[in-house]
């Protein structure tokens, strides 16, 4: 999208919520409030109301932004915990709007930002901490990586034994997705693990070469490859990542798998 273009989207946002009298407060954060935006930033809108004006405002929701130009994708979102509007507009700018009564603002957002609108100063001074997936959250995390990367392997050969490689390449992209996960947990178990989106913040330059190597075609044998490969790069960092957060590692289940999967990639290889 285009600076331009964005600007514009936050100036009439502003005006918006300075118009609406259940707006109480309306700020910007990501990186535009952080001051690393480029080019290709989306917009992190954040908005609070009063406690008894924030159903009738989210009834309405919709209808606000309406008011800020033509949004040809707008759409709820609520898996973080807290309600949001992801929005594209015809001229461009997307982002989303996160929203909340005053009295539960506190955490729809983390780090920088940018006051827009502070109408009793409910801003001055604020922090909005980072959030970070509490220990015990990141253990549950860990263990379901752990355990059910043998499951999508054993899974993955099944289907690559049927010739079903549609079917395999995507239990292949579920083992890439859990072994790039565990590898963040591995180098930064703060955050909790993560999708691709951190990967090359966070991940060295030769790990990434590894993992790059199981983007491989439709071909059985290019997958049994790439799953012999993703079974390294787990072996790597799961059994130490278990016994660093106290979970038992399955070294059962994991002979069992290997011994029912290594025949299936063989002759997957050989094809």
């Amino acid at each position: 999208m285009s600076p331009e273009a964005r600007t514009r989207l936050i100036d009439r946002f502003t005006a918006a919520c300075r118009d609406d009298r259940r707006v109480v407060a309306a700020f910007l954060g990501g990186s535009l409030a952080a001051g690393t935006a480029d080019d290709f930033s989306d917009l992190d809108l954040y908005l609070i109301t009063p406690d008894a004006d924030y159903q009738d405002f989210f009834g309405d929701r919709q209808q606000f932004m309406q008011r800020l130009g033509d949004p040809v994708f707008c759409e709820d979102f609520s898996e973080f915990g807290f309600d949001m509007v992801l929005f594209i507009y015809g001229e461009g700018p997307y982002g989303e709007l996160a929203l909340a009564p005053a009295s539960n603002s506190h955490h729809i957002h983390g780090g920088p930002y940018k006051v827009l609108i502070d109408k009793t100063q409910m801003l001055q001074s604020v922090t909005f901490p980072y959030y970070f997936p509490p220990d015990e959250e990141k253990r549950r995390t860990l263990r379901h990586l752990i355990y059910w990367f043998w499951r999508d392997l054993l899974l993955c050969g099944k289907y690559l034994a049927r010739g079903r490689v549609w079917t395999a390449a995507a239990y292949l992209e579920d083992l890439r997705r859990k072994v790039v996960k565990l590898a963040q947990m591995h180098a930064d178990w703060q955050y909790g693990g993560g999708g691709y989106d951190r990967v090359e913040l966070v991940l060295p330059v030769s790990w990434r070469a590894r993992a790059a190597e199981t983007f491989v075609a439709l071909e059985a044998g290019q997958i049994a490859e790439a799953a012999r490969v993703l079974t390294a790069l787990y072996l790597e960092v799961a059994p130490a990542l278990a016994r660093t957060h106290g979970l038992d590692y399955p070294e059962a289940l994991e002979r069992t798998v290997q011994a029912s999967v290594r025949e299936l990639l063989e002759g997957a290889a050989r094809r």
